[in-house]
């Protein structure tokens, strides 16, 4: 047992110095693509092509409709992504790409009659490619659905047996079926005009199409829409109908294989932005944008106050030494947008009384939560759209009786001082004398694991505070009440103006996104688990001292039970593959035989793509389907000495020991091409599935656990990126944010 002992310890000191020499900077290799000529595989026969083409016409045409990808300023000028991309394009060729915007028909008869050498706007088909030349995928397209604002559509299910319109000539319905099990009467149309005529008049229920079109669609105050049929993605590519042009495609093909798709990728995201940033900014009325320019012209930034210890919507990280949360995440995003900025104040360190007391005053501004109830109304306003939410509970220790709602009134109470919990007690058990009051939420707590008092009204947030923050397994949910609390931006009742702004801006800020990965997020539990595996070995010792024989049999019997539990203890038990814990222990002794050696060694967390939608629409045995069909199809790619694990419900890590950072590049794309190569097939329903990675080095200095955060911060980018790829921890060290498509 000695001899154990000793090695874990040593083993532990071994792994607080692992990791890995820092990737040399690399050189993308698109930094020496200056023309068409110097793209990889690019033949001579190609570059005398194009050189005649350039010869005999002074431009190239491309045509695009109005989207979120082509657009027009007040002063006509195009842009977006597509307007990127003729820029782009001009430059490699060395020869203008002429960018107009085009009606559906117009575009179609533009290519068939060969008036109109480029697009960007059809989905490559086998059949499309009997017709067209056409390039590798340029871009990916959601689905948007456009419907009289009267029109209630809560899911995918309910547009079955509806009148939906489709463009004429497109594959869009012909995808939906293939992965949706629905049945619609498909009407085709020929532009959008006409979509928003049916619409108006009742014969069209509502009209789907790339989410790109809402440009089109923006100025008819009776039609809204929504993101639909989440799982179906639309392939662009460049198409020509001219076989002239030919060599033209081929060229681009060449250039998205060396690098170019990653370029794209990178336009496509900057162009979402700025679409969603235009199009908020034509929202705002004069006396906003007055707002907005006196705040630039006095380079003021708009102070909020916030506590310490509200996690996960705001909080005081101790271990990184500063505030995160939900509500610091989406105040980032509303930056980006708006270009305010925003400060702490009143001191960091200030009580919730004085913050409040603050805010009533007109002394701050906002906070960045505050809780709705009737008492505040008179001070007090709230953003329109909650950024979170959560339901009030009845918090108590896990040894704590069960207690029924109507036994509540009957025993201590904790309470935060002048806060919306307080208020909502007292509407829910009015007359009741057993509160107590504090001044922080630590202090409740504090009160609570005391037994100073029984019970704390509390919500679900702070539980999480409690057993995925704090690690602290002491606390339960007593009693569930049936009150939500909707954590949104608190105003002073004279802020209307930057209430209407901040509202506004929410509307393009990914806040379920923000919330999901704050709710789902666990700190780091080995300090744990070492101290109760040092207080379990404390105790084994003392009793192997006062009865050492009784204690031997003992040991005999635990080490055999042991053997068993050990199996069932370091797997997950849907996918047979590792539980966190033990890829934990197994990768920290990797990371050491690395060091020794001197090889690099790799992190990746990767999530599965739109996993709710697919539990949504399939229900939740389909989707441990897809779990397990997922560990089955990594295991098949990756090496017999790469550990694979289940990080948490979709999340699942691997740790790749003995790769430099170029071949790390091919496998982590290559297992995410196989994983999403074919459907997953459940009850004769295919599931299309994707999946979103993130990778880290194991750096030398900080260990496994710093490369888990640092990939899972990568992971976050490229859910943020459009999922399904690829992104590096480019903070980390100094590597491709984005690999080849092919390897």
């Amino acid at each position: 047992m000695e001899r154990v002992v000793f090695f874990l310890l040593l083993l532990l000191c071994i792994f607080s110095l692992a990791g890995c020499d820092r990737v040399p900077d690399k050189q993308s290799p698109l930094a020496e693509i200056k023309t068409y000529k110097d793209i990889p595989g690019v033949t001579t026969e190609e570059i005398a092509a194009i050189t005649a083409l350039k010869s005999s016409r002074d431009t190239f045409s491309y045509g695009a409709l109005l989207a979120t990808e082509a657009y027009s300023l007040p002063d006509g000028s195009i842009v977006g992504f597509t307007a990127a991309l003729c820029a782009l394009l001009s430059e490699l060729f060395e020869i203008p790409f002429d960018l107009e915007l085009l009606t559906w028909d117009n575009l179609l008869h533009g290519l068939h009659s060969k008036t109109l050498d480029f697009t960007g706007e059809l989905t490559p088909t086998e059949e499309r490619k009997l017709v067209y030349s056409m390039s590798s995928p340029i871009a990916e397209r959601l689905l948007r659905i456009f419907m009289h604002k009267d029109m209630e559509v809560q899911n995918e299910a309910a547009v079955h047996g509806r009148k939906l319109g489709f463009f004429a000539g497109s594959t869009t319905a012909d995808a939906i079926k293939n992965v949706y099990p629905v049945s619609f009467e498909s009407i085709l149309l020929d532009d959008y005009k006409t979509a928003v005529e049916m619409i108006k008049n009742g014969e069209l229920d509502a009209f789907i199409c790339e989410a790109v079109a809402d440009p089109a669609f923006a100025r008819y105050d009776f039609i809204r829409s929504a993101f639909f049929f989440p799982l179906v993605f639309q392939p662009v590519s460049v198409v020509t109908a001219n076989s002239e042009l030919t060599p033209v495609i081929s060229v681009i093909s060449k250039y998205l294989a060396a690098g170019g798709a990653d370029k794209l990728w990178a336009l496509y995201q900057e162009g979402d932005f700025y679409y969603a940033k235009h199009k908020l900014h034509a929202s705002f009325t004069d006396e906003e944008n007055a707002f907005l320019d006196n705040l630039k012209q006095q380079g003021e930034a708009v102070r909020f106050g916030l506590s310490r210890d509200n996690y996960p919507v705001n909080f005081y990280n101790e271990k990184e030494g500063k505030f995160q949360g939900i509500a610091l995440d989406v105040l980032a995003e509303i930056t980006r947008l708006t270009d305010i900025q925003f400060a702490i104040a009143p001191a960091a360190n200030t009580i919730w009384p004085e913050i409040l007391e603050a805010l009533r005053v007109g002394a701050v501004p906002m906070v960045v939560e505050l809780l709705h109830t009737e008492q505040r109304k008179e001070y007090f306003r709230w953003s329109a759209v909650p950024y979170s939410r959560s339901n009030y509970i009845i918090m108590s220790r896990v040894d704590y009786p069960n207690l029924a709602p109507h036994q509540i009134s009957r025993q201590s109470v904790g309470v935060l001082k002048q806060s919306g919990f307080y208020d909502v007690y007292t509407g829910l058990f009015s007359g009741s004398k057993n509160l107590r009051e504090y001044n922080t939420l630590g202090e409740c707590l504090n009160a609570l694991e005391r037994g100073e008092v029984d019970l704390l009204m509390a919500s679900e947030n702070m539980l999480l505070t409690q057993t995925n923050y704090r690690e602290n397994p002491k606390f339960k949910t007593n009693v569930k009440l049936n009150a939500s609390m909707d954590s949104s931006f608190g105003f002073h009742k004279d802020q209307d103006v930057l209430r209407s702004i901040m509202d506004k801006a929410q509307q393009y800020v990914p806040m379920d996104e923000i919330e999901t990965r704050w709710k789902g997020r666990s700190f780091d539990y080995s300090k744990k688990l070492a101290e109760e595996r040092a207080f379990y070995l404390a105790c084994f010792v003392s009793v192997l001292a006062v009865l050492l024989i009784v204690s031997l049999g003992l040991l005999v019997k635990n080490v055999r039970l042991g053997k068993k539990l050990k199996t069932m203890a370091e797997h997950d038990a849907l996918t047979g593959i590792f539980n966190r814990r033990r890829f934990m222990e197994l990768a920290s002794m990797q990371v050491a035989r690395s060091l020794r050696i001197g090889d690099d060694c790799f992190v990746v967390i990767f999530d599965l793509d739109h996993f709710k939608a697919i539990n949504d629409a399939y229900g939740h045995l389909a989707g441990d389907s897809v779990l397990k069909e997922t560990a089955q199809r990594v295991k098949k790619v990756i090496r017999p000495y790469d550990l694979f694990g289940r990080y948490g419900g979709e999340e699942f890590i691997l740790f790749m020991p003995d790769i430099n950072a170029t071949n790390m590049h091919h496998a982590t794309e290559r297992i995410r091409q196989y994983l999403c190569k074919t459907p997953v097939t459940f009850k004769g329903q295919q599931i299309t599935i994707s999946a979103s990675f993130g990778v880290a080095c194991v750096l030398p200095a900080d260990g496994v656990e710093a490369a888990i955060y640092h990939a899972d911060q990568a992971l976050y980018r490229s859910k943020q990126g459009g999922r399904n790829r690829v992104v590096f921890a480019e903070e980390y060290h100094k590597v491709e944010s984005n690999p080849p498509s092919k390897v």
